[in-house]
């Protein structure tokens, strides 16, 4: 006799519980330095959930049934490497408008997501060098005092570092002064409408995550005078919706989007 089992209920898991699940696991139990050794292969593995053909990443190139949506319900990953929104299209841009793949740069690229830096990686018609605060990286520059020459650059990704920063005008004005006349910085930060939140007096990781968003954060930009901040430093600045060149259906394809700016800044 076969019982009724059916009071015998599994909660249902959607990916984004899954993922963060089984990444806590990941970071406790597999050391760091191992981690980033093997993670383009856990990846792989985990992709095998995501088989299909609805999504597209735009930096591995691989398709999926869809991308996995994060706990902010906006941000969407790519299950093969890890790309978010903002990843894929700066690949598109730096494949589209910069000819990444056959243009010679010396790139300096500031805390890399590692999705578009195992691509950069892989390129030979660039001298790139990657840098973050924490090793791990070629150099550990602070950027608010960059140990390197002046106009030494053809190109800088910085994104998502200066609401990191309390001085962030003496970070931008240091990326000016290492880019080399004619080179392009392509900076991105976290938006809002309207202006610029900062308090410096708030110090604690629980306050600062209750007013900025997140615990390490020192500010919210507004895109009021994000740009004009830019401009002090002596960049001429173009914020660029460059998702909005695409249809809709590469949009939604690609996980992109449509409201990101990327801002692109020049050195005279």
């Amino acid at each position: 006799m076969v019982k009724d089992l059916s009071y015998f209920h599994l909660p249902k898991i959607n990916s984004s519980t899954l993922y963060s699940i089984l990444k806590r696991f990941i970071k406790v139990f597999i050391p760091k330095e191992l981690l980033r050794q093997t993670e383009p292969f856990l990846r792989n593995i985990y992709s095998i959930f995501y088989f299909g053909n609805k999504v597209e990443c735009a930096v591995c190139g691989n398709h999926h049934s869809k991308f996995i949506v994060l706990k902010n319900g906006v941000d969407t990953l790519c299950a093969n490497c890890g790309s978010l929104p903002r990843n894929r299209l700066l690949w598109m841009y730096l494949s589209n408008e910069l000819n990444i793949k056959t243009t010679h740069y010396s790139l300096l690229h500031f805390s890399p997501a590692k999705s578009i830096k195992r691509k950069l990686k892989e390129l030979k018609n660039i001298e790139y060098t990657t840098t973050d605060y924490e090793k791990g990286e070629d150099k550990q520059f602070d950027i608010t005092s960059i140990n390197d020459d002046d106009n030494r650059y053809d190109l800088i990704i910085c994104y998502h570092v200066f609401e990191h920063i309390v001085e962030d005008a003496k970070a931008m004005k240091e990326l000016f002064r290492v880019l080399k006349s004619g080179g392009k910085a392509l900076l991105q930060v976290p938006l809002k409408e309207g202006d610029t939140y900062e308090d410096f007096s708030i110090t604690s990781p629980t306050e600062r995550l209750k007013h900025f968003g997140q615990d390490d954060h020192v500010r919210i930009y507004g895109n009021n005078n994000f740009e004009e901040r830019l401009k002090n430093a002596g960049f001429m600045v173009k914020a660029v919706p460059y998702a909005t060149n695409f249809s809709d259906e590469t949009i939604v394809r690609n996980g992109l989007n449509k409201q990101e700016l990327i801002f692109v800044c020049t050195k005279k």
